[in-house]
Protein backbone atom coordinates (compact mmCIF):
# COMPACT_ATOMS: atom_id res chain seq x y z
CA UNK A 1 0.00 0.00 0.00
CA UNK A 2 1.05 3.44 -1.00
CA UNK A 3 0.10 6.58 0.57
CA UNK A 4 -0.74 10.03 -1.65
CA UNK A 5 -2.10 12.00 0.69
CA UNK A 6 -1.78 12.02 4.98
CA UNK A 7 -5.47 13.06 5.40
CA UNK A 8 -6.18 8.86 4.16
CA UNK A 9 -4.50 8.30 7.90
CA UNK A 10 -7.66 10.17 9.41
CA UNK A 11 -9.84 7.32 7.56
CA UNK A 12 -10.40 4.92 10.47
CA UNK A 13 -11.09 1.52 7.33
CA UNK A 14 -8.40 2.59 5.74
CA UNK A 15 -6.34 2.37 8.99
CA UNK A 16 -7.95 -1.35 9.19
CA UNK A 17 -6.93 -1.89 6.02
CA UNK A 18 -3.16 -1.34 6.48
CA UNK A 19 -3.25 -3.28 9.51
CA UNK A 20 -4.50 -6.00 7.55
CA UNK A 21 -1.77 -6.11 5.37
CA UNK A 22 0.43 -5.54 8.50
CA UNK A 23 -0.55 -9.39 9.46
CA UNK A 24 -0.83 -10.30 5.95
CA UNK A 25 1.49 -13.49 4.65
CA UNK A 26 4.06 -11.31 2.85
CA UNK A 27 4.94 -8.92 5.69
CA UNK A 28 4.95 -11.66 8.39
CA UNK A 29 7.41 -13.20 6.27
CA UNK A 30 9.61 -10.12 6.27
CA UNK A 31 9.30 -9.21 9.80
CA UNK A 32 10.40 -12.96 10.84
CA UNK A 33 13.53 -12.72 8.18
CA UNK A 34 14.17 -9.29 9.75
CA UNK A 35 14.18 -11.05 13.17
CA UNK A 36 15.87 -14.35 12.31
CA UNK A 37 18.58 -11.89 11.21
CA UNK A 38 18.72 -10.02 14.39
CA UNK A 39 18.91 -13.35 16.45
CA UNK A 40 21.55 -14.91 14.41
CA UNK A 41 23.45 -11.29 15.01
CA UNK A 42 23.00 -11.76 18.76
CA UNK A 43 24.70 -15.40 19.32
CA UNK A 44 21.13 -17.02 18.98
CA UNK A 45 22.44 -19.47 15.83
CA UNK A 46 21.59 -22.37 17.94
CA UNK A 47 17.89 -22.72 17.13
CA UNK A 48 17.97 -22.13 13.44
CA UNK A 49 20.55 -24.71 13.55
CA UNK A 50 18.33 -27.22 15.10
CA UNK A 51 15.83 -26.58 13.03
CA UNK A 52 17.84 -27.24 9.91
CA UNK A 53 18.67 -30.40 11.54
CA UNK A 54 15.02 -31.47 12.27
CA UNK A 55 13.94 -30.53 8.44
CA UNK A 56 16.48 -32.19 6.86
CA UNK A 57 16.87 -35.70 9.05
CA UNK A 58 15.01 -38.48 8.85
CA UNK A 59 16.83 -40.17 12.21
CA UNK A 60 14.66 -38.27 14.69
CA UNK A 61 17.03 -40.29 16.86
CA UNK A 62 20.25 -38.50 15.65
CA UNK A 63 18.93 -35.44 15.94
CA UNK A 64 18.19 -35.41 19.91
CA UNK A 65 21.71 -36.85 20.19
CA UNK A 66 22.98 -33.46 18.39
CA UNK A 67 20.75 -31.09 20.60
CA UNK A 68 23.97 -31.16 23.15
CA UNK A 69 26.65 -30.25 20.67
CA UNK A 70 25.44 -28.17 18.81
CA UNK A 71 27.88 -25.51 17.74
CA UNK A 72 26.94 -21.66 18.39
CA UNK A 73 30.22 -19.98 17.05
CA UNK A 74 29.64 -16.11 16.39
CA UNK A 75 30.40 -15.92 12.70
CA UNK A 76 27.22 -13.54 11.30
CA UNK A 77 28.48 -11.11 14.06
CA UNK A 78 32.11 -11.29 13.15
CA UNK A 79 31.48 -10.47 9.95
CA UNK A 80 28.91 -7.59 9.71
CA UNK A 81 31.37 -6.11 12.69
CA UNK A 82 34.08 -6.16 10.40
CA UNK A 83 32.35 -4.13 7.49
CA UNK A 84 30.44 -1.67 9.65
CA UNK A 85 33.83 0.98 10.09
CA UNK A 86 32.44 4.03 8.92
CA UNK A 87 32.57 5.15 12.68
CA UNK A 88 35.48 3.12 13.84
CA UNK A 89 38.25 6.06 13.39
CA UNK A 90 35.57 8.41 15.64
CA UNK A 91 33.65 11.90 14.13
CA UNK A 92 33.64 15.59 14.95
CA UNK A 93 30.54 17.25 14.55
CA UNK A 94 30.97 21.04 14.26
CA UNK A 95 27.88 23.74 14.96
CA UNK A 96 27.33 26.11 12.01
CA UNK A 97 26.04 29.02 13.57
CA UNK A 98 25.33 27.76 16.80
CA UNK A 99 26.60 26.54 20.31
CA UNK A 100 29.46 24.28 19.84
CA UNK A 101 29.08 23.61 23.69
CA UNK A 102 25.91 22.53 22.91
CA UNK A 103 25.69 20.35 20.25
CA UNK A 104 28.96 18.68 22.10
CA UNK A 105 26.72 18.15 24.98
CA UNK A 106 23.47 16.22 22.88
CA UNK A 107 25.88 14.09 21.58
CA UNK A 108 27.29 12.99 25.24
CA UNK A 109 23.65 12.62 26.55
CA UNK A 110 22.17 11.10 23.84
CA UNK A 111 25.06 8.59 23.42
CA UNK A 112 24.69 9.98 19.64
CA UNK A 113 28.41 7.87 19.05
CA UNK A 114 27.45 4.38 20.12
CA UNK A 115 23.75 4.61 18.84
CA UNK A 116 25.16 5.46 15.32
CA UNK A 117 27.65 2.61 15.40
CA UNK A 118 24.69 0.65 15.97
CA UNK A 119 23.01 2.26 13.07
CA UNK A 120 25.85 1.88 11.04
CA UNK A 121 26.02 -2.08 12.23
CA UNK A 122 22.11 -2.68 11.55
CA UNK A 123 22.37 -0.66 7.95
CA UNK A 124 25.17 -4.02 7.15
CA UNK A 125 22.96 -6.15 8.53
CA UNK A 126 19.15 -5.51 7.69
CA UNK A 127 20.29 -2.82 4.64
CA UNK A 128 17.63 -0.48 6.30
CA UNK A 129 18.32 1.47 9.90
CA UNK A 130 16.01 3.56 10.91
CA UNK A 131 16.98 6.06 13.69
CA UNK A 132 14.80 8.08 15.96
CA UNK A 133 14.59 10.42 18.63
CA UNK A 134 11.49 11.05 21.04
CA UNK A 135 10.52 12.29 24.15
CA UNK A 136 9.29 10.17 27.19
CA UNK A 137 9.06 11.81 31.08
CA UNK A 138 11.58 11.58 33.62
CA UNK A 139 10.36 8.52 36.04
CA UNK A 140 12.41 10.35 39.38
CA UNK A 141 10.83 14.01 38.26
CA UNK A 142 7.51 13.68 36.90
CA UNK A 143 5.98 15.46 34.13
CA UNK A 144 9.39 17.03 32.80
CA UNK A 145 11.25 15.15 29.83
CA UNK A 146 13.70 13.89 28.50
CA UNK A 147 14.98 12.52 24.72
CA UNK A 148 16.24 9.19 23.95
CA UNK A 149 17.69 8.23 20.62
CA UNK A 150 16.93 4.49 19.04
CA UNK A 151 17.54 2.72 16.72
CA UNK A 152 14.54 -0.22 15.56
CA UNK A 153 15.10 -3.65 14.24
CA UNK A 154 12.63 -3.95 10.98
CA UNK A 155 10.15 -6.46 12.07
CA UNK A 156 9.51 -3.39 15.11
CA UNK A 157 7.74 -1.63 12.62
CA UNK A 158 6.32 -0.97 9.34
CA UNK A 159 6.42 1.81 6.31
CA UNK A 160 3.85 3.00 3.76
CA UNK A 161 5.42 4.28 0.91
CA UNK A 162 5.55 7.68 -0.27
CA UNK A 163 2.87 7.11 -3.91
CA UNK A 164 4.97 9.31 -5.63
CA UNK A 165 8.66 7.99 -4.49
CA UNK A 166 8.21 4.42 -2.86
CA UNK A 167 12.21 4.73 -1.51
CA UNK A 168 10.15 7.37 1.02
CA UNK A 169 8.11 6.39 3.86
CA UNK A 170 5.30 8.52 4.32
CA UNK A 171 4.15 6.85 7.24
CA UNK A 172 5.77 4.51 9.92
CA UNK A 173 3.84 2.19 11.83
CA UNK A 174 4.84 0.58 15.40
CA UNK A 175 4.13 -2.47 16.84
CA UNK A 176 5.27 -5.48 19.23
CA UNK A 177 6.43 -8.27 17.02
CA UNK A 178 4.82 -11.38 18.09
CA UNK A 179 5.57 -14.63 16.61
CA UNK A 180 3.92 -17.36 14.98
CA UNK A 181 3.73 -20.42 17.87
CA UNK A 182 5.48 -23.66 16.96
CA UNK A 183 6.04 -26.72 19.11
CA UNK A 184 9.90 -27.05 20.50
CA UNK A 185 12.28 -29.50 19.70
CA UNK A 186 11.83 -32.67 21.92
CA UNK A 187 12.64 -32.30 25.63
CA UNK A 188 13.06 -35.41 28.08
CA UNK A 189 9.28 -35.96 29.62
CA UNK A 190 9.02 -36.78 32.91
CA UNK A 191 9.73 -40.56 32.26
CA UNK A 192 12.90 -39.41 30.90
CA UNK A 193 11.83 -40.83 27.38
CA UNK A 194 12.39 -38.39 24.55
CA UNK A 195 9.58 -37.87 22.07
CA UNK A 196 10.21 -37.46 18.28
CA UNK A 197 11.72 -33.22 17.68
CA UNK A 198 8.87 -31.47 16.24
CA UNK A 199 9.32 -28.13 14.47
CA UNK A 200 12.29 -26.06 16.83
CA UNK A 201 10.44 -22.71 17.84
CA UNK A 202 12.77 -20.55 17.54
CA UNK A 203 11.34 -18.04 20.30
CA UNK A 204 11.83 -18.60 23.83
CA UNK A 205 8.46 -16.98 25.23
CA UNK A 206 5.59 -18.08 26.70
CA UNK A 207 2.97 -16.29 24.51
CA UNK A 208 1.77 -14.45 27.56
CA UNK A 209 2.85 -10.91 28.20
CA UNK A 210 4.11 -11.33 31.93
CA UNK A 211 4.98 -8.37 34.18
CA UNK A 212 8.50 -8.88 35.11
CA UNK A 213 11.22 -10.60 33.30
CA UNK A 214 9.25 -10.89 30.25
CA UNK A 215 10.61 -12.09 27.05
CA UNK A 216 10.43 -9.72 24.37
CA UNK A 217 8.72 -11.73 22.40
CA UNK A 218 5.64 -12.10 24.16
CA UNK A 219 4.87 -7.94 24.01
CA UNK A 220 1.50 -7.26 23.06
CA UNK A 221 0.78 -10.21 22.90
CA UNK A 222 -1.94 -9.84 24.89
CA UNK A 223 -3.03 -6.17 23.41
CA UNK A 224 -1.96 -4.94 20.84
CA UNK A 225 -1.17 -1.46 19.02
CA UNK A 226 -0.33 0.18 17.22
CA UNK A 227 1.69 3.63 17.00
CA UNK A 228 1.35 6.05 13.50
CA UNK A 229 3.53 8.44 12.65
CA UNK A 230 3.91 10.54 9.80
CA UNK A 231 4.94 14.47 9.09
CA UNK A 232 1.20 15.85 10.04
CA UNK A 233 -0.49 13.30 12.16
CA UNK A 234 0.58 10.99 15.18
CA UNK A 235 -1.73 8.44 17.20
CA UNK A 236 -2.14 5.40 18.49
CA UNK A 237 -4.62 2.54 17.75
CA UNK A 238 -6.12 -0.84 18.35
CA UNK A 239 -6.00 -3.53 16.13
CA UNK A 240 -8.81 -2.83 14.13
CA UNK A 241 -7.81 0.97 13.59
CA UNK A 242 -9.54 2.65 16.39
CA UNK A 243 -8.09 5.72 17.92
CA UNK A 244 -7.24 5.07 21.53
CA UNK A 245 -7.77 8.14 23.40
CA UNK A 246 -5.19 9.98 25.67
CA UNK A 247 -2.25 9.15 23.71
CA UNK A 248 -1.84 12.40 21.54
CA UNK A 249 -2.97 15.67 20.81
CA UNK A 250 -5.96 16.83 21.00
CA UNK A 251 -6.34 17.22 16.64
CA UNK A 252 -3.90 14.14 16.35
CA UNK A 253 -1.06 16.64 14.78
CA UNK A 254 1.91 15.63 14.91
CA UNK A 255 3.47 18.33 17.25
CA UNK A 256 6.82 18.86 15.72
CA UNK A 257 5.65 18.57 12.04
CA UNK A 258 8.12 16.21 11.04
CA UNK A 259 9.01 12.41 11.57
CA UNK A 260 11.16 11.96 14.28
CA UNK A 261 12.48 9.43 12.28
CA UNK A 262 15.54 8.88 9.31
CA UNK A 263 16.21 5.96 7.57
CA UNK A 264 19.51 4.70 6.52
CA UNK A 265 19.49 2.71 3.92
CA UNK A 266 21.80 0.74 1.11
CA UNK A 267 20.58 -1.09 -2.24
CA UNK A 268 16.79 0.65 -2.01
CA UNK A 269 15.60 0.00 -5.88
CA UNK A 270 12.23 1.91 -6.47
CA UNK A 271 11.00 0.54 -2.74
CA UNK A 272 11.50 1.17 1.22
CA UNK A 273 12.42 -1.98 1.69
CA UNK A 274 16.34 -2.59 0.81
CA UNK A 275 16.71 -6.17 -0.33
CA UNK A 276 19.87 -8.38 0.19
CA UNK A 277 22.64 -9.29 3.24
CA UNK A 278 21.06 -12.92 3.28
CA UNK A 279 24.57 -14.54 2.76
CA UNK A 280 26.24 -13.65 5.82
CA UNK A 281 23.00 -14.26 8.14
CA UNK A 282 22.67 -17.66 5.96
CA UNK A 283 26.81 -18.47 6.16
CA UNK A 284 26.77 -17.61 10.08
CA UNK A 285 23.73 -20.64 10.75
CA UNK A 286 25.44 -23.31 7.82
CA UNK A 287 29.05 -22.75 9.74
CA UNK A 288 27.50 -23.85 12.54
CA UNK A 289 25.60 -26.43 11.04
CA UNK A 290 28.44 -27.71 9.47
CA UNK A 291 30.30 -27.35 12.76
CA UNK A 292 27.77 -29.51 14.65
CA UNK A 293 28.05 -32.42 12.46
CA UNK A 294 31.76 -32.40 12.66
CA UNK A 295 31.30 -32.65 16.16
CA UNK A 296 28.87 -35.66 15.50
CA UNK A 297 31.38 -37.14 13.74
CA UNK A 298 34.19 -36.84 16.17
CA UNK A 299 32.17 -38.16 18.91
CA UNK A 300 30.69 -41.26 17.04
CA UNK A 301 33.69 -41.83 14.94
CA UNK A 302 36.28 -40.82 16.80
CA UNK A 303 35.56 -43.25 19.75
CA UNK A 304 36.87 -47.04 19.80
CA UNK A 305 34.67 -49.88 20.04
CA UNK A 306 35.60 -52.19 22.28
CA UNK A 307 35.67 -56.12 21.26
CA UNK A 308 36.86 -59.50 22.83
CA UNK A 309 36.63 -62.72 20.69
CA UNK A 310 37.47 -66.01 21.83
CA UNK A 311 36.11 -69.53 23.71
CA UNK A 312 34.19 -68.30 26.75
CA UNK A 313 34.38 -64.89 26.58
CA UNK A 314 31.69 -62.82 28.85
CA UNK A 315 29.17 -61.29 26.97
CA UNK A 316 29.15 -58.15 29.12
CA UNK A 317 32.48 -56.29 31.04
CA UNK A 318 33.33 -53.43 32.92
CA UNK A 319 36.50 -51.74 31.35
CA UNK A 320 38.56 -49.29 33.40
CA UNK A 321 41.58 -48.79 35.06
CA UNK A 322 40.21 -50.70 38.45
CA UNK A 323 38.58 -53.45 36.59
CA UNK A 324 39.78 -56.68 36.10
CA UNK A 325 38.67 -59.57 33.35
CA UNK A 326 38.99 -63.06 33.65
CA UNK A 327 38.12 -65.78 31.26
CA UNK A 328 37.79 -69.84 32.41
CA UNK A 329 39.67 -71.86 29.47
CA UNK A 330 40.24 -74.99 28.98
CA UNK A 331 43.80 -77.08 27.65
CA UNK A 332 43.71 -76.25 23.72
CA UNK A 333 41.44 -73.38 23.68
CA UNK A 334 42.18 -70.45 22.02
CA UNK A 335 43.86 -67.24 23.24
CA UNK A 336 41.01 -64.79 23.92
CA UNK A 337 41.92 -61.40 22.00
CA UNK A 338 40.40 -58.07 23.07
CA UNK A 339 40.98 -54.39 21.68
CA UNK A 340 39.25 -51.61 20.55
CA UNK A 341 38.16 -51.02 17.03
CA UNK A 342 38.87 -47.44 15.59
CA UNK A 343 38.23 -45.52 12.65
CA UNK A 344 39.84 -42.21 11.03
CA UNK A 345 37.15 -40.03 10.48
CA UNK A 346 37.82 -37.07 8.44
CA UNK A 347 38.14 -34.19 10.43
CA UNK A 348 40.63 -31.94 8.42
CA UNK A 349 38.89 -32.33 5.11
CA UNK A 350 35.94 -31.53 7.01
CA UNK A 351 37.68 -28.22 8.71
CA UNK A 352 39.03 -27.76 5.29
CA UNK A 353 35.47 -27.43 3.67
CA UNK A 354 34.81 -25.17 6.29
CA UNK A 355 37.78 -22.55 5.90
CA UNK A 356 36.97 -22.80 2.35
CA UNK A 357 32.96 -22.14 2.25
CA UNK A 358 34.31 -19.02 5.13
CA UNK A 359 36.80 -17.91 2.67
CA UNK A 360 34.13 -17.22 0.18
CA UNK A 361 31.65 -15.37 2.35
CA UNK A 362 34.34 -13.03 3.20
CA UNK A 363 35.72 -12.41 -0.13
CA UNK A 364 32.23 -11.80 -1.68
CA UNK A 365 31.47 -9.50 0.69
CA UNK A 366 34.89 -6.90 0.63
CA UNK A 367 36.85 -8.73 3.37
CA UNK A 368 40.09 -10.00 2.81
CA UNK A 369 40.84 -13.32 5.30
CA UNK A 370 44.58 -12.18 5.55
CA UNK A 371 44.89 -15.32 7.92
CA UNK A 372 44.46 -17.40 5.02
CA UNK A 373 47.51 -19.60 6.96
CA UNK A 374 45.15 -20.14 9.89
CA UNK A 375 45.51 -23.38 11.95
CA UNK A 376 43.29 -26.07 10.46
CA UNK A 377 41.28 -25.83 13.47
CA UNK A 378 37.97 -24.52 14.71
CA UNK A 379 39.59 -21.47 16.82
CA UNK A 380 42.01 -21.10 13.31
CA UNK A 381 38.38 -20.85 11.48
CA UNK A 382 37.05 -18.21 13.89
CA UNK A 383 40.47 -16.30 13.42
CA UNK A 384 39.93 -15.78 9.44
CA UNK A 385 37.11 -13.58 10.76
CA UNK A 386 38.87 -11.89 13.31
CA UNK A 387 42.16 -11.30 11.66
CA UNK A 388 40.41 -9.93 8.04
CA UNK A 389 40.44 -6.54 6.95
CA UNK A 390 37.59 -4.10 5.23
CA UNK A 391 38.60 -3.51 1.22
CA UNK A 392 35.56 -1.67 0.89
CA UNK A 393 35.67 1.88 -0.09
CA UNK A 394 34.39 3.56 3.36
CA UNK A 395 34.66 7.12 2.25
CA UNK A 396 31.23 5.99 -0.04
CA UNK A 397 30.06 4.84 2.80
CA UNK A 398 30.10 7.71 5.39
CA UNK A 399 28.47 9.87 2.60
CA UNK A 400 25.04 8.39 3.51
CA UNK A 401 25.94 9.10 7.48
CA UNK A 402 27.19 12.65 6.48
CA UNK A 403 24.12 13.22 5.26
CA UNK A 404 21.62 11.81 7.67
CA UNK A 405 22.86 12.94 10.97
CA UNK A 406 22.10 16.86 10.58
CA UNK A 407 18.94 15.59 9.92
CA UNK A 408 18.88 13.65 13.76
CA UNK A 409 20.23 16.96 15.37
CA UNK A 410 17.09 19.21 13.57
CA UNK A 411 14.84 16.47 15.10
CA UNK A 412 16.42 17.31 18.52
CA UNK A 413 16.52 20.87 17.93
CA UNK A 414 12.49 20.71 17.37
CA UNK A 415 11.68 18.35 20.24
CA UNK A 416 13.56 20.73 22.45
CA UNK A 417 11.93 23.69 21.02
CA UNK A 418 8.68 22.32 21.58
CA UNK A 419 8.72 21.40 25.64
CA UNK A 420 11.43 24.56 26.17
CA UNK A 421 7.94 26.35 25.18
CA UNK A 422 5.68 24.23 27.13
CA UNK A 423 7.94 24.26 30.12
CA UNK A 424 8.35 20.71 30.03
CA UNK A 425 12.04 20.33 29.72
CA UNK A 426 14.14 18.01 32.33
CA UNK A 427 16.15 19.48 34.35
CA UNK A 428 18.84 17.97 32.93
CA UNK A 429 17.90 19.76 29.62
CA UNK A 430 17.17 23.13 30.98
CA UNK A 431 20.81 24.12 29.75
CA UNK A 432 20.75 23.24 26.10
CA UNK A 433 18.41 26.46 25.81
CA UNK A 434 20.53 28.41 23.93
CA UNK A 435 20.40 25.71 20.94
CA UNK A 436 18.06 27.29 17.85
CA UNK A 437 16.51 25.81 14.51
CA UNK A 438 18.71 27.74 12.74
CA UNK A 439 21.56 25.72 13.87
CA UNK A 440 23.02 23.73 11.87
CA UNK A 441 25.41 20.36 12.35
CA UNK A 442 28.28 19.37 10.09
CA UNK A 443 29.96 16.00 10.65
CA UNK A 444 33.80 15.40 9.46
CA UNK A 445 35.12 11.53 9.79
CA UNK A 446 38.42 11.22 11.17
CA UNK A 447 40.85 8.92 9.33
CA UNK A 448 42.66 6.23 10.66
CA UNK A 449 46.32 7.10 11.97
CA UNK A 450 49.11 4.92 12.16
CA UNK A 451 50.42 3.36 14.98
CA UNK A 452 53.54 5.13 16.68
CA UNK A 453 55.53 4.64 19.04
CA UNK A 454 55.35 7.57 21.93
CA UNK A 455 59.14 8.45 21.13
CA UNK A 456 58.02 8.47 17.42
CA UNK A 457 54.79 10.48 18.59
CA UNK A 458 56.78 13.06 20.49
CA UNK A 459 59.51 13.51 17.42
CA UNK A 460 56.62 14.42 15.17
CA UNK A 461 55.31 16.82 17.48
CA UNK A 462 58.86 18.37 17.91
CA UNK A 463 59.30 19.03 14.08
CA UNK A 464 55.86 20.44 13.84
CA UNK A 465 56.90 22.91 16.56
CA UNK A 466 60.40 23.73 14.92
CA UNK A 467 58.41 24.78 11.87
CA UNK A 468 55.70 26.22 13.17
CA UNK A 469 53.06 24.27 11.98
CA UNK A 470 51.59 24.29 15.33
CA UNK A 471 51.26 26.00 18.54
CA UNK A 472 52.08 24.92 22.02
CA UNK A 473 48.05 24.64 21.89
CA UNK A 474 47.88 22.18 18.93
CA UNK A 475 51.01 20.72 20.11
CA UNK A 476 49.03 19.49 23.58
CA UNK A 477 46.12 18.75 21.72
CA UNK A 478 47.62 16.05 19.30
CA UNK A 479 49.67 14.42 22.36
CA UNK A 480 45.79 14.41 24.35
CA UNK A 481 43.39 14.08 21.47
CA UNK A 482 40.35 13.68 23.97
CA UNK A 483 41.09 17.40 25.50
CA UNK A 484 38.29 19.78 25.00
CA UNK A 485 40.08 23.26 23.76
CA UNK A 486 39.08 24.61 27.27
CA UNK A 487 40.76 21.88 29.22
CA UNK A 488 43.88 22.03 26.74
CA UNK A 489 44.09 25.34 27.64
CA UNK A 490 43.78 24.87 31.27
CA UNK A 491 46.91 22.33 31.20
CA UNK A 492 49.15 24.61 29.10
CA UNK A 493 48.62 27.66 31.45
CA UNK A 494 49.82 25.16 34.00
CA UNK A 495 52.82 23.71 32.09
CA UNK A 496 53.40 27.11 31.63
CA UNK A 497 53.46 28.96 35.27
CA UNK A 498 55.01 25.84 36.32
CA UNK A 499 58.20 26.40 34.01
CA UNK A 500 58.46 29.79 34.75
CA UNK A 501 58.54 29.12 38.76
CA UNK A 502 61.66 26.30 37.64
CA UNK A 503 63.27 29.28 35.32
CA UNK A 504 62.32 31.99 37.80
CA UNK A 505 64.11 29.66 41.03
CA UNK A 506 67.27 28.94 39.06
CA UNK A 507 68.09 32.26 38.26
CA UNK A 508 67.89 33.13 41.86
CA UNK A 509 70.46 30.49 42.72
CA UNK A 510 72.93 32.14 40.33
CA UNK A 511 72.21 35.58 42.04
CA UNK A 512 70.49 36.85 38.59
CA UNK A 513 67.64 39.32 39.14
CA UNK A 514 64.15 38.17 38.58
CA UNK A 515 61.19 39.60 37.49
CA UNK A 516 58.35 39.93 40.19
CA UNK A 517 56.29 36.00 39.63
CA UNK A 518 53.29 37.97 37.52
CA UNK A 519 54.99 40.51 35.57
CA UNK A 520 54.67 39.15 31.66
CA UNK A 521 54.14 35.91 32.53
CA UNK A 522 50.12 36.26 31.36
CA UNK A 523 51.92 37.83 28.11
CA UNK A 524 54.28 35.19 27.29
CA UNK A 525 51.19 32.35 28.36
CA UNK A 526 48.68 34.02 26.53
CA UNK A 527 51.21 34.49 23.34
CA UNK A 528 51.46 30.55 23.00
CA UNK A 529 48.60 29.81 23.48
Amino acid sequence: MRLFNEDQLLDENFRKQVIEEIDGNENLERKAEAKKRYEVYKDRTKPYVLKMLNEESTDKKAVEEAINRTANVSFTREIVEKKSMVYKDGVTREAVDGDQEVIDQIADMLDVNSKMKKTNAYAELFKNALVGVLPYENPVNLGKYKLMMRVYQPYLYDAIEDGTNPEIARCFIFSNYVPARTPKAALPNQAGNREAPKPYNTSNGDGIDQKIADNPDDKGANKREFIWWSNKYHFTTNEKGQIIPGRQEDDLANPIGCMPFHNFSQDQDGQFWAKGGDDIVDAGILLNLLLTDLFYIAKYQGMGIGYMFGKGVPKNMKVGASAFVSVEMEDGDPTPQMGFATSNPPIEAHLAMIKEYLTYTLLTNKLSPDSADATMSVSGIHEMVKQSQNTADIEDQREMYRDGEPTIFNIIFKWLDLYKERQLLDDDLKELDKVSAETKVRVKFKDAQPFMTEKEKLEVIEKRLELRLDSMLDALKRDNPDLTDDEAKEKLRGIMEQNLKEASERLKQFGQPVESEEDGKEDSIENDI
